[in-house]
């Protein structure tokens, strides 16, 4: 998954600087043409990938690479086709769950969309106000952590569980996991893809 999105930035950087340069103009409708499909692929990728969880390096050059775009497009003129197809990109990351596209690159988004709504003539009233709502708070039983960091979880109420969770290999909060499951009841609190905080009992 990171390598994929690696390469949609690379390929994105070469795109942009394959319009920027001394020979723009001439490979313009070329280039653009590059640059709808690279998108186009980029949404799907996104929908076909919903499931997934997306690490914060993923989506960090995944963001920057629409990003890329969005530049380009903001430029106008013989830019706005690229204006255009890079706001349907950009509506089409804000759907995402929060696994693929997590808050902070959310905020991101929102702020593209507003700012191309007006170039791409869509309505001045579609614009999007205030932050992106965060996933709610939900509680978590940790039953294991595994050696990389990853956090077996449960709720109790519910019986859901999630493996998707990780903390740093030998961080201050692995440690205090491991520790604290040998004896005591440890719960998370998540929101969206983060974990908000860590509980032990009778600490």
């Amino acid at each position: 998954m990171d390598s994929r999105c690696i390469k949609f930035w690379e390929d994105g950087q070469a795109l942009v600087a394959t319009v920027s340069g001394p020979d723009g103009t001439a490979k313009m409708n070329t280039t653009q043409g590059k640059i709808f499909k690279e998108l186009r692929t980029m949404s799907r990728f996104l929908q076909r990938n919903q499931s997934q969880r997306f690490s914060d390096a993923a989506q960090q050059k995944l963001v920057d690479c629409v990003g890329h775009y969005v530049g380009l497009g903001k430029q106008g003129g013989a830019m706005l086709p690229v204006a255009e197809a890079a706001f349907q990109t950009v509506k089409d990351g804000l759907a995402m769950p929060f696994n693929v596209v997590g808050t902070k690159q959310k905020k991101r988004l929102l702020k593209w969309y507003n700012e191309l709504i007006a170039l791409v003539g869509g309505d001045p009233d579609a614009t999007i106000t205030g932050e992106v709502v965060a996933e709610p708070s939900v509680e978590w039983s940790v039953l294991d952590i595994d050696e990389d960091g990853f956090l077996s979880l449960m709720q109790v109420d519910t019986g859901d569980t999630n493996e998707s969770f990780q903390v740093k290999k030998k961080s201050a909060e692995y440690k205090r996991i491991k520790k604290a499951l040998e004896s005591s009841e440890v719960t998370v609190v998540t929101s969206g893809d983060d974990i908000e905080e860590i509980r032990v009992e009778n600490e």
